[in-house]
């Protein structure tokens, strides 16, 4: 590839749905077809047998192949397979502000430490109780 040629844009996918086999394989199945190389995938199942499935993919596609995408997914892969789902072009802020301006993420909030303090007289769980203000 030389330095002129213009690199395709990342695009996302999210999708939830019933889990069931061939999920991966028809989203992957329609990408290829339709010219995108995948670039990260992650999955999850709360259960294989009946329960939820959640599919996160970023992947490489040329603007000029953007055109239907969606529509087309929908058609051929989403809808047959009850799915849930949202696609969008990673470089496009995700959530826009009453003013037009890009959300920030929340800061990060430290985790709530759990403090324990010893237990007076006899006590079962190995001598220590939360602690309780005051």
């Amino acid at each position: 590839m030389t330095g002129s040629a213009a690199a395709p844009g990342l695009l996302r996918l999210l999708i939830s749905c019933p889990d069931r086999p061939g999920i991966v394989a028809g989203v992957s199945r329609f990408l290829y077809e339709n010219g995108a190389n995948i670039i990260r995938s992650d999955q999850y199942s709360t259960d294989p047998e009946g329960g939820a499935f959640f599919l996160r993919m970023e992947f490489a596609l040329a603007p000029e192949k953007r055109d239907g995408l969606a529509e087309r997914f929908g058609l051929k892969v989403a809808e047959p397979l009850g799915m849930t789902w949202r696609l969008w072009d990673s470089a496009r802020p995700k959530r826009i502000s009453p003013a037009g301006l890009p959300l920030r993420p929340l800061p990060a909030r430290p985790a709530l430490a759990l403090a324990a303090r010893p237990a007076r007289g006899g006590d079962r769980h190995g001598g220590l109780q939360p602690s309780r203000p005051g």
